[in-house]
């Protein structure tokens, strides 16, 4: 592919992303379904039009997710407010992300054990990434909700990868796996918590001492290699960018209990920072899911066997968020059910699975069309929905 198509590609791809948009915020369709459509038709072009193929590189598939979850977490946590009254909101998300997270992971290994018969390591591998919501594809997708289910979606989907990262990075590390080692995970979450609040405050320090042009750069180079270097060390960095955006975005409340010249940064720095780090996240977000569209591989895709897994774990997936969700709320929407996308942290995890593993073109395809599938429930749910509050009968 000629350097000049490739600049074409990408102008016109972002061009295109900016009107999926506007298109999504009209008639409720979240735009990651419009540009993993677009990727596939950028395939199909391709039969015809060789020129415009593209190299599929699982790496650069990987490294284009990884950053983009980094940008659309932190992006986030920059507009979450500390405030009374939410710690009882903060608690029923982590509890209903960890009881969601347990639960479906043990279904679905038990579905990958079954119908591939692999060691108890293996199917829980391939487990937790259909486990986790995917924040990345879930919370650009409710900007029309009401502000406190918003809120309460961003922090449920934002701990479910957080947590779902933590325990997948865990059970990757154990060379032995056995239901014991479960016992010294708290203590790895506790010293990842200890270890990314001193590196938050490290780096807005800096931020506080550092007066050049671009300081925003730097930042976010800085968070992008703390975040590599944690993931080297099988911890869950995703927790220091939570952290870091929600103290850069509330340090009026946290001056009061900290020293004020340790975190001192000026309103217009917090600004551009909140609009680099939204348009760095529209540019990443928007070529990762082109990009997975374009590398779908549909021969696979369509198999019988890929298939009737792929329904089941839907299936599954569904039926246990309807018996939590029943337990958390007395009454729910039909969006409160559907907002279980899988994404972006999905392809993410799986390309950080061991090459074995990965190897696996059935197992890649019931990914893909698990992923497709609940990105499109998602959107049917939202347009049908006009967010009204319909229990959940049973």
């Amino acid at each position: 592919m000629g350097v000049y198509w490739i600049l074409l590609s990408l102008g016109a791809i972002i061009l295109l992303a900016s009107f999926f948009e506007y298109l999504s915020r009209a008639i409720r369709l979240p735009s990651v379904l419009l540009l993993i459509t677009a990727g596939v038709a950028i395939k199909i072009a391709s039969l015809l039009f060789p020129q415009i193929a593209m190299p599929v590189n699982a790496t650069a598939l990987q490294a284009m997710g990884t950053i983009g979850l980094v940008l659309i977490v932190l992006e986030e946590s920059l507009h979450l407010n500390i405030e009374k009254g939410k710690g009882r909101i903060i608690m029923k998300a982590l509890t209903l992300s960890v009881i969601s997270l347990v639960a479906t992971t043990a279904a679905i290994s038990w579905a990958f054990s079954w119908q591939f018969g692999l060691s108890l390591q293996g199917v829980i591998l391939y487990a937790i990434p259909l486990a986790i919501i995917s924040s990345a594809v879930a919370i650009p997708s409710i900007a029309h909700l009401p502000s406190k289910k918003k809120e309460f979606v961003t922090y449920e989907a934002t701990f479910s990868d957080i947590v779902g990262v933590l325990v997948f990075n865990f059970i990757l590390a154990q060379e032995v796996f056995t239901p014991l080692s479960l016992l010294s995970f708290p203590l790895q979450i506790g010293v990842t918590l200890l270890l990314s609040l001193i590196a938050s405050l490290g780096v807005i320090h800096f931020m506080t001492r550092n007066k050049e042009r671009v300081r925003t750069i730097i930042v976010l180079a800085t968070l992008l290699m703390l975040y590599a270097t944690g993931k080297l060390f099988h911890f869950s960095p995703l927790i220091l960018i939570l952290l870091f955006g929600i103290i850069v975005n509330n340090l009026r409340v946290l001056r009061n209990h900290i020293a004020n010249r340790l975190l001192e940064l000026d309103e217009e720095f917090l600004q551009s920072l909140k609009l680099m780090v939204g348009e760095y996240s529209f540019i990443v977000k928007t070529l990762f899911f082109v990009y997975f569209g374009y590398s779908i591989n549909f021969s696979v895709l369509l198999h019988g066997q890929v298939v009737s897994l792929a329904l089941f774990i839907l299936m599954l997936i569904y039926v246990l968020r309807w018996l939590v969700l029943k337990q958390a709320h007395k009454t729910t929407s039909l969006n409160d059910l559907f907002i279980a996308p899988r994404g972006l942290i999905t392809i993410v995890l799986f390309y950080a699975l061991p090459s074995d593993l990965r190897q696996n073109e059935a197992i890649m395809a019931v990914y893909s069309l698990v992923i497709l599938s609940s990105i499109f429930i998602m959107s049917l749910g939202l347009m049908l929905d006009k967010d009204k509050e319909t229990p959940i009968q049973g």
